[in-house]
């Protein structure tokens, strides 16, 4: 492998002018979920077109991709896929230090960081009639400044189109109005270990799962969270280049771009249903990357990526080298006819 190979592609991939965009486009977005959003949906596309159009470049023996010097394209394919994923990094981090900076500088509140602590509750949904309870036990904690809330709205049934909620943890009690989708909120006093809700309304109040309720309590993490987004991010975005990368080597860099991005979407779209439960936290950029933004969104901080999320992006990787060393050794022009 060749550090000037893995030097080269990383600063094709994290050009002035991508670092540029990222940045400016993360500053001028409304608010840092949206600021994300975009941020991730621009490293994507220029990572991945980058990524495809490698091999191809060394199809048509450009000098500037394979050196001065022969070398073993199994090392090719190690040195192109390190630099693709150092600049993909840069190009995230770019994003975070934009938006961290932006959130920084706009921010006038104060209020402790929350992180979610643990995640509960059935994994389907249920009704609450008028005068029925839904109860859930969670772990209990000395310290102050937690939050439990569950997720819950008005729905069909009863006499009224909306209905009235009590939440209840250890001494507090707090009566809500639901008439659409919210979150039940209520501060834990100290060593508070469960939570109850009480349909004490005329409609029907719906429990929404899979696991409706949440439990918050306060977090250390670095620029409010936006460290974690970049690691979320990361793993989708490294994960989509690698994938790229493999199809570059048997098709053209268009095609091999557009076909890495419609099979993680179709993946997405197959796996993030909710009565697919927590299988979507399996796709890198699934579950779990959308859950850390609306996290941000409502200015929390997410946790970190799930091992699920690490396991799946560690096979690609894998699988990229299994399969792309073999087809780089037999490579000839025909396979790419």
């Amino acid at each position: 492998m060749s550090l000037a190979l893995v030097s080269l592609f990383a600063r094709r991939v994290a050009t002035p002018g991508a670092l540029v965009l990222i940045a400016f486009a993360a500053w001028l977005t409304s608010d840092a979920t949206s600021a994300w959003w975009f941020s991730i949906a621009i490293i994507a596309l220029i990572a991945t077109v980058r990524a495809a159009a490698l091999p191809d470049a060394w199809l048509r023996g450009e000098g500037d991709w394979i050196g001065t010097a022969p070398r073993p394209r199994a090392a090719l394919l190690r040195a192109a896929w390190i630099g693709a994923a150092l600049g993909t990094l840069v190009l995230a981090a770019a994003a975070t230090a934009a938006i961290a900076l932006k959130g920084a500088w706009i921010e006038s509140e104060t209020e402790a960081l929350l992180e979610p602590s643990s995640i509960g509750g059935p994994k389907r949904s249920l009704v609450l009639m008028p005068g029925e309870s839904f109860e859930q036990s969670f772990g209990s904690d000395e310290g102050w400044g937690r939050e439990v809330r569950v997720r819950a709205t008005a729905t069909l049934g009863a006499t009224a189109p909306t209905t009235l909620a009590l939440v209840e943890a250890g001494n507090a009690a707090h009566r809500i109005n639901v008439a659409r989708r919210t979150w039940l909120s209520i501060h834990l006093e100290p060593y508070a270990s469960s939570v109850r809700v009480t349909n004490v309304g005329e409609g029907a109040l719906a429990i929404l799962g899979p696991f409706p309720v949440e439990v918050w309590a306060p977090s250390s993490a670095l620029l409010r969270g936006h460290v974690r987004v970049w690691a979320h991010a990361s793993c989708f975005l490294v994960a989509l280049v690698s994938l790229a990368l493999l199809l570059g080597i048997v098709m053209g860099p268009g095609v091999a771009a557009l076909l890495a991005c419609s099979l993680w979407l179709g993946t997405w779209l197959l796996v993030s249903p909710a009565e697919f439960g927590t299988l979507g936290d399996w796709l890198p950029g699934g579950g779990s990357l959308g859950r850390a933004l609306d996290a941000i969104h409502v200015g929390r901080s997410p946790l970190p990526p799930s091992m699920k999320s690490l396991a799946s992006a560690g096979a690609l990787l894998v699988a990229t080298w299994l399969l792309g060393s073999p087809l780089l050794r037999t490579w000839r022009d025909e396979v790419r006819g």
